[in-house]
């Protein structure tokens, strides 16, 4: 299978926090994360990033899962399925 570039994003603007943010959930494009360091998924990983005006992102090292030996990255969850996207609820 051909690797598309992915639109599979979510983003949550909350102003009435004390550290307003940006706050984005997505799943990279292929040139983002290889598909050989997809670790043997379907899908390449959950990431995640964050912003003060929604233009310059930055992405935190979240220390939440182990990609590529480290776990000093951005990744947030491996998906496994090509039919998973991210979907953000807030209330």
């Amino acid at each position: 299978a051909k690797c598309q570039l992915s639109s599979q994003m979510n983003v949550l603007y909350e102003p009435d926090r004390s550290d307003y943010k940006f706050r984005t959930w997505y799943l990279p494009g292929c040139g983002a994360v290889p598909k050989k360091d997809w670790g043997g998924n379907d899908m390449p990983p959950m990431m995640y990033a964050e912003s003060r005006d929604g233009v310059h992102w930055v992405k935190p090292k979240l220390g939440i899962v182990l990609y590529r030996g480290s776990r000093e990255n951005n990744v947030v969850a491996w998906c496994g399925s090509p039919l998973l996207s991210p979907l953000l609820l807030h209330s």
